[in-house]
């Protein structure tokens, strides 16, 4: 585990915010864990479009760097024009770590990444300790 706990500011679940047709949700835990669910759905004229993400690993916070170890996950595609490519619960193959600029504006999280910038509002907000 990082040595560091959680911030209570970041601490949380955290949906994202003008993402078109995904949506991510986050939540970190004050213990240094952190949780990620990616959806993106597209409705079709052959039916809906879905490709899921989960995500479980560790959080390291030093300032306002944020840095994602994932340990283990699972995708999911839902393809109408493809069947024979729709699979469900494949492990994740990269596992990569990730870095963030994190900050607060207002009640808002936002993660500032190598796709740019996403705004999160809270969805529960942890019990500061």
């Amino acid at each position: 585990m990082p040595d560091a706990a959680v911030p209570g500011e970041l601490a949380g679940t955290w949906q994202s915010l003008d993402q078109g047709s995904a949506e991510v949700l986050y939540t970190f835990r004050p213990d240094g864990r952190f949780e990620r669910a990616e959806v993106l759905m597209q409705s079709r004229s052959s039916g809906t479009f879905e490709f899921d993400i989960g995500t479980k690993g560790v959080v390291d916070v030093t300032g306002s760097t944020l840095v994602l170890t994932p340990q283990g996950g699972t995708q999911t595609l839902h393809d109408p024009d493809s069947p024979s490519g729709s699979y469900d619960g494949r492990p994740l193959d990269d596992l990569s770590k990730e870095t963030y600029t994190w900050s607060r504006q207002g009640e808002n999280l936002v993660l500032v990444g190598t796709f740019g910038s996403v705004s999160y509002e809270p969805m529960t907000q942890e019990a500061p300790r």
